[in-house]
C-alpha cells in the first residue's frame, strides 16, 4: 500500500481494510455499511464475498487479540458465516472508517445503528496504516502466480524437479 499526495498540505490517500461480518451479511446489512463509507466520500477499490472463511486465516486475522478471553469465540464466529473484505481508499480512510465504524452505544455510528447483538458487532476496521496494509494483504493476496506461490514451492519437496529449480 502506498500514500499518494494530493498535493495539499496534510492530504494523503490511503488504504484500509473492512471487514463486514457474518452477522451483517445474513441480515442483508451489507450495502447499507458499502453505502455508508462511499457516501463519506471513500473509494472501494476491492470487494470480495467469501461464502466461509478458514479458521485459521481468521486466527491470523486476529493474532493480536489471541489472548483476549472472546478470541476463539470471535474467531470462530467469523469462520463460520459469510463475509466480505474489501479494500477502501480515500484521504484518511483509516481514521476516518474507524470513525464511522464508532461503538455500538453511540447512535449514528454504523455500529450504533446496525447492531443488534451484545457479542456481534457487523464490521471490522484496520486500526492504523500499518494494520491496514497487513490485512490486505492477507486477505488479498498477490494475483500473481508466481509471488502467490513462491512460499509454497519453497516449502516443499519437488520430487520432480524441472530445469528452472534453481529460479524458486
Amino acid at each position: 500500500m502506498d500514500t499518494i499526495s494530493l498535493g495539499c498540505i496534510g492530504s494523503v490517500l490511503e488504504e484500509t481494510f473492512v471487514l463486514i461480518k457474518p452477522d451483517a451479511v445474513k441480515r442483508g446489512v451489507a450495502g447499507k455499511i458499502l453505502k455508508r463509507l462511499s457516501d463519506k466520500g471513500f473509494i472501494l477499490k476491492k470487494l470480495e464475498l467469501h461464502p466461509t472463511v478458514d479458521k485459521d486465516l481468521v486466527k491470523l486475522h486476529y493474532q493480536n487479540i489471541k489472548d483476549e478471553p472472546y478470541f476463539e469465540k470471535n474467531c470462530e464466529f467469523i469462520s463460520n458465516g459469510p463475509v466480505y473484505a474489501a479494500i477502501f481508499e480515500g484521504e484518511n480512510v483509516v481514521s476516518g472508517v474507524r470513525t464511522l465504524i464508532g461503538k455500538k452505544e453511540t447512535p449514528g455510528t454504523i455500529r450504533g445503528d446496525l447492531c443488534n447483538h451484545p457479542t456481534f458487532n457487523v464490521i471490522h476496521g484496520s486500526d492504523s496504516i500499518e494494520n491496514a496494509k497487513s490485512e490486505i494483504d492477507l486477505w488479498f493476496p498477490s494475483n500473481d502466480f508466481y509471488s502467490k506461490n513462491l512460499k509454497y514451492m519453497r516449502a516443499v519437496k519437488i520430487t520432480n524437479p524441472s530445469p528452472y529449480e534453481e529460479d524458486l
